[in-house]
């Protein structure tokens, strides 16, 4: 269920993203799957369900994912190795580019994830 693949994800990571595949997110939350695991980057599942998310087109809902992981004790309050937590990546979203960060503001209201901004 906590398995590692060479960048120390686990399987919830790589359900989350790249294959955003709900069933399979939920299957392995019933099997007691860390939610709160970090990889080689510190990044949790919640991290990459973010990311996930602020690269997609609809920005008004959360994504179910999320919802469910949430839901499972994920904590958005945990930084990953550059400090940032799942709430700094849903605030303003930082991508990785040409050896620095990429910055996209995009202002978006996500209350139930991280309270009022």
């Amino acid at each position: 269920m906590n398995a590692r693949d060479a960048d120390d994800r686990t399987p919830l990571h790589l359900a989350v993203w790249p294959n955003n595949c709900r069933s399979v997110v939920q299957a392995l939350i019933r099997g007691r799957a860390d939610v709160n695991a970090r990889d080689a980057r510190g990044q949790t599942p919640l991290h990459r369900g973010i990311m996930k998310w602020v690269r997609a087109d609809d920005w008004d809902l959360l994504p179910p994912i999320i919802h469910d992981l949430l839901d499972a004790g994920a904590d958005v309050n945990l930084p990953d190795d550059e400090g940032r937590t799942p709430c700094d990546y849903a605030k303003v979203a930082l991508w990785p580019r040409n050896g620095g960060w990429h910055h996209q503001y995009k202002a978006i209201r996500i209350p139930i994830l991280c309270g009022p901004s």
